[in-house]
């Protein structure tokens, strides 16, 4: 009966989310999706062209860069228990879902500037699912996290989707 609730659950978002799919640009076509599911509850939905990889909390995520081919974006989401991280953060609406990150200065990259470490978390059934995300720009403006935030937003944890919207 889980198993059925968490099926329906998951149909209920790829309905909900349909209007805000990625667009490719060179086809103006919607990109395909796939569900992954951890045993510990943990369920995303990604475009198919992602890489996706299971570890013991969550998942690693690999996605091109359409800036520069070169950079592989790799992106761990991961379920963890407990309340949220302390410590300073900003927030972002996506979705209607408010997502909290910080972003934290690892320091100098050399000559592809400043090295950083995004970490982002939207609570779920008293626990929280993390995003978290390494990037590097000459400039912070140049930085991505766009992928990260839409995967947290729609991300569930086996609660068949009910979310505290904080």
């Amino acid at each position: 009966m889980r198993r059925l609730l968490l099926a329906f659950s998951m149909l209920l978002l790829l309905i909900a989310i349909a209007p805000g799919l990625h667009l490719s640009e060179q086809t103006g076509k919607t990109a395909a999706m796939q569900t992954v599911t951890h045993p510990n509850g943990l369920a995303l939905v990604l475009e198919d062209t992602f890489t996706v990889s299971q570890t013991p909390s969550g998942f690693r995520i690999e996605a091109g860069n359409e800036r520069e081919a070169r950079f592989q974006v790799e992106i761990v989401v991961r379920l963890e228990n407990g309340p949220e991280p302390a410590g300073n953060r900003t927030s972002v609406l996506v979705d209607r879902k408010r997502i909290n990150y910080r972003i934290e200065s690892l320091g100098t990259g050399g000559s592809g500037g400043t090295e950083v470490l995004m970490t982002a978390w939207h609570p779920c059934s008293g626990k929280q699912i993390m995003a978290i995300q390494r990037g590097q720009a000459e400039l912070e403006e140049d930085l991505d996290f766009q992928r990260a935030f839409q995967i947290l937003a729609h991300a569930t944890c086996g609660d068949q989707g009910t979310r505290k919207n904080e």
